[in-house]
């Protein structure tokens, strides 16, 4: 049976703790066949109701991550990150990572405190 990682966190470019490389040599070792990439928290919310910031750097995250994932594609998959709590900005997140190959989404817990709950 394969195994697959489905929890992995990325630090985006530069980041000096990893490459796509010694990844793949670490799940090797480990007998993971394939891992699912994810940002962590904060995600890319990082300045309270800047939404145009937050599409910016939500968009070069997922950008980043996919380029990645279309190099090594047997061994990542990807779930995007999204502009929470900006609604209308993370409808159109959707369709531009779902164009980039983008496994799933993932979503933090709250978004500016808020959990769980958006008006659109």
């Amino acid at each position: 049976m394969e195994k697959i990682d489905t929890h992995c966190h990325i630090v985006p470019e530069g980041g000096e703790n990893g490459s796509p490389e010694s990844h793949i040599e670490l799940i090797d070792k480990l007998g993971v066949k394939r891992s699912i990439l994810s940002i962590t928290s904060p995600g890319t919310h990082l300045k309270i109701n800047d939404f145009e910031l937050t599409r910016q750097v939500t968009r070069e995250t997922n950008a980043e991550i996919a380029e990645i994932c279309s190099r090594f594609p047997d061994r990542f998959g990807w779930f995007a990150s999204l502009p929470l709590p900006d609604v209308e900005g993370s409808l159109e997140e959707i369709d531009a990572a779902l164009k980039l190959g983008a496994s799933g989404f993932a979503v933090m817990t709250n978004a500016q405190g808020n959990y769980g709950r958006f008006e659109i």
